[in-house]
């Protein structure tokens, strides 16, 4: 006997992410494919979000595949999507994890887009709100450092806004864009200040360059819309830096305290961010000459300047190894950084005491500039290009404002 005459190709239908990943050989956009595929499987049923956390975070963390490459999977969800809404959804909560770890940030913002409109469609509307947010939150870091066209921009911002504020309703909360889900906001933050850290390379504040600014994003909403103290949140934020210090994660440990107390300064909160540093310096007893001690070091001493206590500025950029500084910036990039930022501090707080600081610091600060620059200031095509180019930026308008400083 032959063979049943096959009608109909069942299984073409039952998953289309599994037709799509036909269309590909192995590969990256092949990895995620397969992820997309078994995450469809298991949630098809029930919101299973232990299995949609897991599956975004490996991809996060593990597949490395280009910006091209991943446009490439975005439009092609759409095929999905006029199958199936629920796999279109999975395939973009996966790909947008990608784009988390391997795209610039204009990338990134169409992937959270895409992602939101994906949950809309599905009827996941907290989900849509979060996409919206990251997608926000990208707009806002771009305007802080970059040039913009203020119209442009405001429109955009006004659209993806007005895209969560036509969906809430749908909602039992209706929280605003950037309010966290639970009253308690601590541990949301430090979720997002994790996943925006680049755990793959380093130990430095480049890795931590894009989570300070997501960050500062989400204390300035408290502060501003919901009218409530940051002090107790950081507080638990460090409690829980402490015991991943404690744990097999220290670096990151550190790398999460710097975060907190950076996204503090963006927000002018100088007192609470001194005691982040603080607490990062009792943690890293043994490693004063590693980039993130210098560079908590030196903000530590910025608040104390700002919060018009020159002497204690003074003290601790006098506890810091200059000369080993000096002959580190040859082959660090960030000591090169924080040595710069280190002679801003320096002169704007001998200005302050009423001395004359050294007629050559501009140009030692231009000098350290230019070695940093030539190495990061380039297209950002990738997320490290984007990174090394957030850094540079962030670098240069805080040596600047220092050297104003009256």
């Amino acid at each position: 006997m032959g063979d049943k005459p096959k009608f109909f190709e069942f299984d073409e239908f039952v998953n289309p992410i599994q037709k799509l990943a036909r269309e590909y050989k192995e590969g990256p956009s092949q990895d995620i494919l397969q992820h997309a595929i078994e995450l469809s499987k298991r949630i098809e049923n029930e919101n299973d979000i232990d299995n949609l956390v897991s599956a975004r975070e490996s991809v996060r963390r593990e597949v490395k595949i280009s910006e091209a490459e991943i446009e490439d999977l975005e439009q092609r969800s759409d095929q999905v999507g006029e199958w199936s809404y629920l796999n279109q959804y999975v395939l973009m909560e996966i790909i947008q994890a990608a784009a988390v770890g391997n795209s610039s940030l204009m990338a990134r913002n169409m992937s959270s887009l895409r992602l939101a409109v994906a949950a809309k469609n599905l009827g996941r509307y907290e989900r849509a709100r979060q996409a919206y947010a990251d997608n926000i939150e990208g707009l806002q870091i771009m305007r802080r450092l970059f040039r913009v066209d203020e119209d442009a921009y405001f429109k955009a911002e006004d659209k993806f806004r007005k895209g969560w504020d036509s969906l809430k309703d749908n909602t039992e909360r209706q929280l605003e864009i950037f309010d966290p889900i639970a009253d308690d906001p601590s541990e949301e933050w430090m979720d997002l200040v994790i996943w925006n850290s680049d755990l793959s390379k380093g130990q430095g504040l480049l890795a931590q360059i894009d989570a300070i600014f997501r960050l500062a994003i989400r204390f300035e909403h408290w502060q501003d819309k919901k009218r409530q103290q940051l002090t107790p949140h950081v507080e638990k934020m460090l409690v829980r830096c402490g015991d991943l210090a404690s744990g097999k994660d220290f670096w990151l440990a550190l790398r999460c305290m710097v975060t907190v107390g950076d996204a503090l300064i963006e927000v002018s909160g100088w007192n609470l961010a001194s005691r982040v540093f603080r607490h990062l310096r009792k943690h890293a007893k043994g490693y004063e000459k590693h980039p993130l001690f210098l560079h908590g070091a030196i903000q530590a001493g910025i608040c104390d300047l700002m919060v018009g206590d020159e002497h204690k500025c003074r003290s601790q950029l006098e506890t810091l190894p200059l000369q080993d500084m000096e002959s580190q910036s040859e082959l660090i990039l960030t000591v090169a950084g924080e040595l710069a930022r280190y002679i801003a501090v320096d002169y704007a707080c001998k200005r302050k005491c009423g001395e004359p600081g050294p007629e050559n610091t501009q140009n030692l600060i231009n000098d350290l500039l230019k070695e940093v620059g030539i190495i990061v200031c380039r297209q950002p095509k990738t997320r490290v290009d984007y990174l090394r180019t957030l850094y540079f930026m962030v670098l240069a308008r805080d040596v600047e404002s220092m050297m104003m400083a009256r």
